[in-house]
């Protein structure tokens, strides 16, 4: 059964870019990109970025701060999604429209499975 854990309340992938920034998603997006004269990391499980503090860093089982992945994906040393990539993509697809207007639902899918394989957690590099 999937299980999206807390991330039901979250809007992941929120960045309010227009639909045509989303074409060569994984070649211009990284685990971290220049944004403002400052290098922005993005949650290696959802690819949210993860801002500027450490309040959407995910926990870790020690309860420290994990700052690959966000609080929505990762909480006390486990990810809160059970499901594959491919259902993640489809969860966050309304998502993704809803925070880019014009942004085509084929489009947002098309985006994520280029971006969300170049990710730590669907790359094969999790922990």
């Amino acid at each position: 059964m999937l299980s999206y854990g807390k991330q039901q309340e979250h809007l992941p992938f929120a960045t309010k870019r227009q639909p045509e920034a989303f074409s060569g998603l994984a070649a211009h997006w990284k685990e971290r990109y220049e944004m403002n004269g400052t290098e922005q990391k993005f949650c290696q499980s959802c690819g949210m970025p993860m801002g500027d503090g450490e309040e959407l860093y995910g926990t870790n089982a020690d309860g420290s701060k994990n700052e690959e992945y966000c609080k929505y994906c990762f909480e006390k040393g486990e990810f809160t999604f059970k499901g594959t990539m491919e259902e993640l993509i489809e969860f966050c697809v309304p998502n993704m429209t809803a925070a880019n207007p014009g942004m085509t639902k084929e489009e947002a899918r098309k985006g994520m499975r280029e971006w969300f394989p170049t990710l730590k957690r669907w790359s094969g590099q999790a922990q």
